[in-house]
């Protein structure tokens, strides 16, 4: 069963490097995604990309500090993002949305696609919960799906 106990990671000497404090559940669920114009960088996808406004993309992991994106366009760091996840009543997933940021984005494969590591941005009670529910229902629907082989 998931637990999303914090990893007190002490710094690395290679220069400030962040490193990620809280355990992430992989995971493959479908989100839209947008970009945040009030966000510090300024991304504008061009008309060609098909992303008029919002994009469809994957939910790869999620933790207590931020969640992890498959996107078919590259996004630079800081690039803020709105990202929701539909709620799911047949396996009791509940809806997301959240403010996060971009931290690391690298291409994940030779198709266009690329592996977004997002923060949460002012994270509130409210979104902690949030996440708390999501994992909970990842952690229910993996025991159930256990239980049933």
């Amino acid at each position: 069963m998931p637990t999303d106990q914090p990893r007190h990671t002490p710094p690395t000497p290679s220069g400030g490097l962040t490193v990620r404090r809280f355990e992430r559940h992989e995971l493959a669920l479908p989100i839209k995604v947008s970009i945040d114009e009030t966000g510090p960088v300024a991304v504008k996808l061009s008309r060609s990309s098909g992303a008029m406004g919002a994009f469809n993309a994957l939910l790869s992991d999620v933790g207590q500090g931020g969640l992890g994106v498959e996107s078919p366009h590259f996004l630079p760091r800081q690039t803020t993002l709105r990202v929701r996840l539909y709620a799911d009543n047949s396996v009791g997933l509940p809806e997301f949305d959240a403010r996060v940021r971009v931290m690391r984005s690298r291409m994940s494969s030779r198709e266009p696609r690329y592996a977004l590591g997002c923060s949460f941005v002012d994270p509130t009670p409210k979104l902690q919960q949030a996440v708390e529910d999501v994992l909970a229902a990842i952690a229910a629907a993996r025991n159930a799906d256990g239980e049933a082989a």
